[in-house]
């Protein structure tokens, strides 16, 4: 019988009632903007309704992570969010900012309730989203370059390209019907062969209900055969923990001009508060160190300048949040199954929990079975009781955000459940998830939408791939489908310890049937599956053994899903010839 390591899968893979009389923090949203602000203006008040989903009653406090950003929380009041909404009600005090593009974060807390604490995102755009001049570099082989800004208003604009060579257009993505920012694309391109120079064009946008935006605003193309370098991101953000350990950030430079692009090096300037900011150059890329020791909670910031053959230059600026260390923080909807990232949990499950200081010390993966209840200083509790942990990394640093991979219990409560992080010894919030008895869900391979399928002889069955050991399977083939979740099996296993190598076999029961081909095929091609259940020695994981049916489709990309009278899985893809 097929069956893979452990290491290969110990990366892919806590859970599983809700807890009589507790609040459930619920936000209309988590975002706000990004807002036109007139320069030298405060903005207006940006109003979040908070309303609570669960039992007894929110004790709401918010702070912000800048001092421009000020939220208080309201009186109760009617709302169609949940009938009864508390406000949180977000001041813009932005008239002290330059031009520019800022952002803040509220934090909505009740040390009391599921889903707790919750962030918003706040973007404001002081003077407006519309640029005051746009500047591009265009490679002269036709290929497009494009850059994007962002409206709280629809705009009319007229676009004049240069009288001869490069063209310019301008797009807007579609917008729902009740979207408060547009989004607009300007594309510019230059015939092959045009003549390697400075050409100008001009946006000139009207009829804005934001006045700032409305102007002429100057288009300058610069067409070259050089390289033409950009990167990704634009800027380095990080939020840390105090005292925490370095964070590496990498900023990748990629060509869109023409030619071979060369990084000479980079170097490091106008940095706050210290010296906490260093890069260097590797194969290519820039790798840029923040190291907190000894920094105070507050923000720092720097800048990168890039050397390199590219026409143009590459500037990034690095900002550096230290937050103070505090307990582990689960985010809200971060508790998710390791297969295809849904909330709905089942016994036995391999699930990813995501959060915040979750450990730390640097990433740790347990490699001996039994699993045990406590890795790296980490324990995850289902219903105050401590589960099995696979993996525990990232997490200190703030906005790269920490994992937890562990097992819900095949004895846990079906239905609604806690789940909270403790880190040596320190409790941390609690969070709502929903537990049932199976939810199997297969695996993908990272490749489009391919499940982890393997031929019987160990190959993958997608289109013939170099690197990659592969070909498309044939009818009566007999495959391998790995999965996740499918609940408990006959006979039972013990929860974090390897599924049985012999007879008997941990297997499913419930007669499932294994399906190709999509939902447009009325009566899909079926085959009952020869095994399904635990893959022996692993713990969590699931294999389907089955030959695929002589009237199959035939195809690249033929779905293939499983299913019983009581549930059915999600659907990935395979190759049939």
């Amino acid at each position: 019988m097929k069956h893979i390591s452990l290491q290969t899968f110990a990366c892919i893979f806590v859970f599983a009632g809700l807890l009589p009389g507790a609040a459930r923090l619920r936000l209309e949203k988590t975002t706000a903007g990004p807002v036109s602000v007139t320069q030298g203006q405060n903005g207006g008040v940006q109003v979040v309704e908070a309303a609570n989903f669960g039992d007894s009653s929110l004790n709401l406090a918010a702070t912000s992570s800048v001092t421009w950003l000020s939220p208080t929380i309201g009186s109760t009041h009617s709302c169609t969010f949940n009938g009864t909404c508390s406000p949180v009600n977000i001041r813009l005090d932005t008239a002290s900012l330059a031009k520019g593009i800022y952002t803040g974060i509220v934090t909505v807390s009740d040390p009391n309730a599921l889903d707790a604490p919750q962030t918003i995102v706040v973007t404001v755009q002081i003077g407006g989203g519309v640029p005051d001049k746009v500047e591009l570099y265009v490679p002269n082989d036709g290929r497009p370059v494009t850059q994007g800004f962002q409206t709280n208003a629809r705009i009319t604009a007229n676009v004049t390209s240069p009288a001869s060579g490069p063209k310019i257009s301008l797009s807007m993505a579609a917008a729902g019907s009740y979207d408060f920012a547009f989004s607009y694309t300007l594309q510019a391109s230059a015939p092959a062969g045009t003549p390697e120079q400075d050409y100008t064009g001009s946006l000139n946008v009207t009829a804005s209900t934001f006045a700032p935006d409305n102007k002429n605003v100057p288009v300058t193309l610069h067409v070259t055969s050089k390289p033409i370098a950009s990167a990704s991101p634009s800027a380095i953000t990080i939020r840390a923990a105090q005292g925490t350990t370095k964070v590496d950030k990498w900023l990748i430079l990629s060509n869109v001009g023409l030619g071979s692009l060369s990084v000479t090096g980079v170097t490091v300037s106008g940095v706050t508060g210290g010296t906490w900011l260093t890069a260097k150059v590797t194969n290519g890329i820039i790798v840029a160190t923040a190291d907190p020791a000894g920094l105070a909670p507050g923000v720092y910031t720097g800048k990168l300048a890039v050397a390199s053959n590219a026409v143009n230059a590459i500037n990034a600026d690095v900002q550096l949040e230290i937050v103070a260390v505090k307990g582990p923080t689960v985010l809200t909807g971060g508790v998710i199954d390791n297969a295809a990232g849904e909330s709905t949990l089942a016994l036995g499950g391999i699930v990813s929990i995501y959060g915040e200081q979750l450990i730390a010390g640097d990433p740790v993966q347990e490699t001996v079975l039994p699993l045990k209840t406590t890795l790296g200083g980490a324990r995850v509790f289902l219903n105050d009781i401590p589960i099995p942990v696979y993996s525990a990394a990232g997490s200190h640093v703030v906005n790269s955000t920490g994992q937890i991979n562990a097992v819900i219990p095949y004895d846990a409560r079906v239905g609604d459940g806690v789940l909270r992080v403790e880190r040596d010894r320190v409790r941390g919030n609690s969070v709502y998830v929903k537990i049932v008895r199976s939810a199997p869900r297969l695996l993908k391979l990272g490749i489009a939408n391919y499940g982890i399928i393997v031929n019987s002889d160990g190959t993958y069955p997608i289109p013939t791939t170099p690197g990659i050991p592969s070909h498309p399977s044939k009818t009566g083939d007999a495959l391998v489908i790995y999965a996740l979740g499918f609940g408990p099996t006959d006979p039972a296993v013990e929860t974090g310890v390897g599924a049985p190598g012999q007879e008997p076999l941990a297997r499913v029961p419930g007669n499932f049937r294994v399906y190709f081909g999509g939902s447009g095929l009325a009566n899909p091609p079926a085959n009952d599956a020869l095994y399904i259940g635990l893959t022996p020695g692993f713990v969590g994981l699931y294999q389907i053994n089955v030959v695929v049916p002589g009237s199959a489709p035939r195809g690249s990309e033929v779905v293939v899903y499983v299913s019983n009278d009581a549930v059915i899985s999600n659907r990935a893809t395979l190759a049939i010839q």
